[in-house]
C-alpha cells in the first residue's frame, strides 16, 4: 500500500494506494531537509504511525493519514532528541513505546504499562549495561536480546518472558576482555552561541577525571557529516586509550545545521574545553592531536590550518593529525551545501576547501591510518596530499 521513490535525483516521494488493484498515487514529495517516514499502520489499518520533522526542528512521532500525509495527532516529541524507532506489538495490535538515542542511556517513552514492566524485568538481568530487543517470536514470549556497553562489542541473549530467564547465546567478540578496556564518560560542552553539545571522554588504565595525571590527549571529530557518535564500544577509542591517550570524542553540528562553519566552531570549542582541563586532568594540552575519519578527517585537516582553523578561533595548534580514510575535498557536494545550508551566505566555508590546499609551512605533522592490506588509499594520499605535505617539510 505504500512505496517511496526518488524524484529528480534528490527528492523523496511517498506513494499510496488503498488496495493492490489500484495504481500508486503520489502523496508527498520532500527534499533532504524534510522527513516523513511511515513506521507502522495503526491497528485499524487505516492510518499510520509516522516519524516527521515537517515544520519543526526535531523528528517526532505522529498519527498520520497515509492518503494525504496529514498529521492527525502528535503522539510524542522530545525537546532534545529526534525519535529513532518505535516498538509495536503485532500480537496485541498495539503501539508499545518510542525510542530516542540519548547521551548515554536511551530515552524511551511508553504507551503500554505491560511493555514498561517487561523492559524493567529484562533490565534487571543487565543492570550496568545497555540492552535492546532485537527480535521476538509471534507469541511474544521468547526474545532475542542484544546486550552491550562501552567495554565490549556486546552479546546476544535469549530471554523467556514467561519464566523471566535470560541465557547467553554468544559474544560478538569473545577475544575482547572487558576488564582490559576503558570506560567512556559522557560529558557536555557549550558552543559560542550557547548550544549545549554532548561528547564522550575516555581515559586510559581505568583512570577517572579525579585520578588522571599527565595524559596526552586526542580530540576526535566523527565522520558523517550527517551522523553522530553514541556512547558504546569504539575500537578506535579503545586502541588509543589503551596506549595512554585521553580520547575526547565530540559531536558537532551536522547536516542541516552545518551552515556558517558550525562544525569548525564546535571543534574549536571542544579544543578550548579540553585544553582548559590541563589542571583538572593534568592533560598535556600543548601537544593535543586531532584524529578524524571521513568528513571528520576533512574537518580536522581544515582546522589544522592556522588562518582558517585553530588560529582563527584563538585556540592552541594541534601537535599532530591522524587521518583515517579522510575526505580531502567536498567538491562534489559543495554547491548543494552552499545552496541549502548557507543560503545567501557567500563567504568562505570549510567544505569549499581542499585539505591539500591548506597545508602550509607550519602545518602539523600528519599520519595516515588505514588497513595494512589497502593498496589504493596510500596511492591516493600520495597523489593528493603527499606533494603538499612534502613541500611543507622542505620549506
Amino acid at each position: 500500500r505504500v512505496a517511496t521513490a526518488i524524484v529528480d535525483g534528490v527528492n523523496t516521494q511517498i506513494l499510496y494506494r488503498d488496495t493492490e488493484d489500484e495504481p500508486f498515487k503520489p502523496v508527498l514529495t520532500t527534499n533532504f531537509r524534510d522527513v516523513v517516514s511511515f513506521m507502522e499502520f495503526t491497528p485499524d489499518n487505516k492510518e499510520v504511525y509516522a516519524a516527521t520533522n515537517l515544520h519543526r526542528d526535531k523528528t517526532i512521532l505522529v498519527r498520520m493519514n497515509p492518503a494525504t500525509c496529514e498529521e492527525l495527532e502528535v503522539l510524542y516529541e522530545n525537546e532534545r532528541y529526534d525519535i529513532a524507532s518505535i516498538s509495536y506489538s503485532r500480537k496485541r495490535k498495539k503501539l508499545l513505546s518510542v525510542y530516542c538515542t540519548g547521551h548515554k542511556e536511551p530515552v524511551r517513552h511508553y504507551f503500554d504499562a505491560e511493555e514498561e514492566q517487561l523492559r524493567q524485568r529484562i533490565k534487571a538481568h543487565f543492570p550496568n549495561q545497555r540492552y535492546g530487543i532485537a527480535d521476538t517470536d509471534k507469541a511474544e514470549e521468547n526474545y532475542l536480546i542484544y546486550v552491550g556497553g562501552d567495554r565490549t562489542r556486546g552479546s546476544y541473549w535469549h530471554y523467556n518472558a514467561l519464566t523471566d530467564e535470560a541465557k547467553k547465546i554468544a559474544d560478538l567478540a569473545p577475544w575482547i576482555k572487558s576488564d582490559e578496556m576503558n570506560a567512556m564518560h559522557p560529558v557536555c560542552y557549550t558552543t559560542r552561541d550557547g548550544l549545549q553539545i554532548e561528547a564522550y571522554l575516555t581515559l586510559p588504565d581505568g583512570l577517572t577525571p579525579d585520578t588522571a595525571k599527565q595524559l596526552p590527549v586526542v580530540v576526535n571529530p566523527h565522520g558523517g557529516p550527517w551522523a553522530r557518535d553514541c556512547w558504546g564500544y569504539s575500537s578506535e577509542v579503545q586502541f588509543l586509550s589503551n596506549r595512554g591517550y585521553a580520547v575526547f570524542v565530540l559531536r558537532y553540528r551536522t547536516f542541516l545545521d552545518l551552515g556558517d562553519n558550525a562544525p569548525l566552531q564546535d571543534l574549536a570549542r571542544a579544543v578550548q574545553l579540553v585544553t582548559s582541563l590541563d589542571e583538572e586532568l593534568s592533560i598535556q594540552t600543548q601537544d593535543y592531536a586531532l584524529v578524524g575519519y571521513s568528513s571528520g578527517g576533512q574537518l580536522a585537516g581544515v582546522f589544522a590550518n592556522k588562518e582558517r582553523g585553530y588560529g582563527h578561533y584563538g585556540v592552541a595548534r594541534p601537535g599532530a593529525l591522524l587521518l583515517g580514510y579522510s575526505v580531502v575535498n567536498f567538491s562534489e557536494v559543495k554547491i548543494a551545501y552552499q545552496a541549502f545550508m548557507d543560503t545567501g551566505n557567500y563567504g568562505w566555508h570549510y567544505y569549499c576547501s581542499s585539505v591539500a590546499d591548506l597545508i602550509t609551512d607550519d602545518y602539523p605533522p600528519v599520519f595516515f591510518w588505514y588497513g595494512k592490506d589497502d593498496k589504493v588509499l596510500p596511492w591516493m594520499i600520495n597523489q593528493v596530499q603527499g606533494p603538499a605535505l612534502q613541500a611543507a617539510l622542505e620549506a
